[in-house]
């Protein structure tokens, strides 16, 4: 029951991100949701619900974005563990660790983005437009992305007392 909402919410989420954030005019600054939704599966759920979810929306956006197959799996299944690992040292709900895990996500995504891109590519230089590009991501990540984790939180809260609720007047 738990991965079919964290399914729903990711699907949720890439619509948005596919289909509304280019229609906005902060669209160039937009980050990946996804990474962050990521990483709050990876903070704050058990892996038999966070993998799942994170390896068909992996392949997902390797399928529609048009980059390297498998890069954004790559990357969704790495900050996945990174953050499973964080939180052996660092409680999930501390706030420093919401407002910085995103940041360093979108960061992470970046790096393997661009290093992928030197790899294929036979140009030497990355081209400015793409590291002004990642460092307004990040800084949009830093600002917005602890709220954007509370509101998942609230979510799968909200998710779990509706659930408890409807199954108690089920049994009753």
């Amino acid at each position: 029951m738990n991965v079919a909402f964290h399914m729903a919410v990711g699907l949720v989420l890439l619509l948005v991100q596919t289909t509304l954030l280019p229609r906005l005019a902060v669209a160039p600054a937009g980050y990946d949701l996804l990474v962050a939704y990521t990483v709050y599966l990876g903070l704050r759920r058990r892996a038999s619900e966070g993998l799942p979810v994170i390896l068909v929306f992996g392949v997902a956006v390797d399928t529609l974005s048009g980059g390297p197959l498998g890069l954004f799996l790559t990357v969704y299944v790495w900050l996945y563990w990174i953050a499973r690992w964080v939180i052996r040292f660092i409680h999930p709900r501390n706030r420093l660790l919401s407002l910085l895990a995103v940041a360093f996500g979108v960061a992470f995504e970046h790096l393997i983005y661009m290093a992928t891109t030197a790899m294929l590519s036979t140009g030497a230089l990355l081209p400015a437009p793409t590291l002004r590009a990642a460092l307004t991501q990040i800084l949009l990540a830093l600002v917005t992305g602890g709220l954007l984790l509370g509101l998942l939180a609230y979510m799968q809260r909200a998710y779990e007392g509706w659930l408890s609720a409807f199954l108690v007047r089920e049994a009753g």
